[in-house]
């Protein structure tokens, strides 16, 4: 990439978070000006709630200072549709019925979409470590054992989509084999012999207990 590209994209987004910056300060005016800054404030809390979920705070700032760069760790987490889909299916009723009491208290109307999306990212939490927990209990089963490592659900955020020598989201041992657990596959996967014994994960889970 050539210097000149490089100063144009710092220039573009500096503007484009100036623009953006502008759009929130309208947060206390009346109308159309006030609305669109109230919308733009709740998408920045939006963004910044989403980076600090993810262990990632900074991050989550620079993003919401200008909010189109979210397509950035959007277009991260794809490989983990199936997960990722499973989590949404979950956490969606309740953001939709708050969605839909913020609709109909008048002047709270305008904070629906934020109240709706931060109950969708703490639903999605919640229901995920638990969704998380299952699949790889499940996954477990069928390949003969019930107990492993794991880390949990807010370690897996902070570290997807990057790969660690030494840690992994989950490990297993089973037919003299050291497994690791994938969250794009969502199942049980063979540690190379040449590392496994360098990969560890988190506390000890058993499926046969209760969570």
């Amino acid at each position: 990439m050539s210097v000149a590209l490089i100063l144009l994209s710092l220039a573009a987004l500096c503007l484009g978070s100036f623009g953006w910056l502008w759009l929130c300060a309208g947060l206390r005016r009346e109308g159309w000006r006030g609305t669109i800054g109230r919308l733009a404030v709740q998408v920045s809390a939006l963004c910044l709630i989403y980076g600090i979920l993810r262990g990632q705070p900074m991050s989550g700032l620079f993003i919401a200072m200008f909010p189109p760069l979210a397509v950035i760790p959007v277009v991260q987490l794809v490989p983990f549709g199936l997960f990722a889909g499973q989590v949404l299916a979950a956490a969606a009723p309740y953001a939709g019925a708050v969605l839909v009491v913020f609709l109909a208290l008048g002047r709270l109307r305008v904070w629906a979409p934020g109240a709706a999306g931060l109950t969708l990212l703490v639903a999605g939490v919640i229901f995920g470590e638990g969704i998380s927990r299952v699949a790889m209990c499940e996954a477990a089963a069928a390949q003969g054992f019930a107990s492993f490592q794991r880390n949990g659900l807010m370690w897996s955020l902070a570290n997807a989509p990057q790969e660690f020598q030494f840690d992994l989201h989950a490990r297993a041992e089973a037919g003299g084999q050291v497994l690791g657990w994938s969250y794009s596959e969502m199942g049980w996967y063979v540690v190379p012999a040449g590392a496994a014994q360098n990969v560890g994960s988190g506390a000890m889970t058993d499926c046969d207990q209760p969570s």
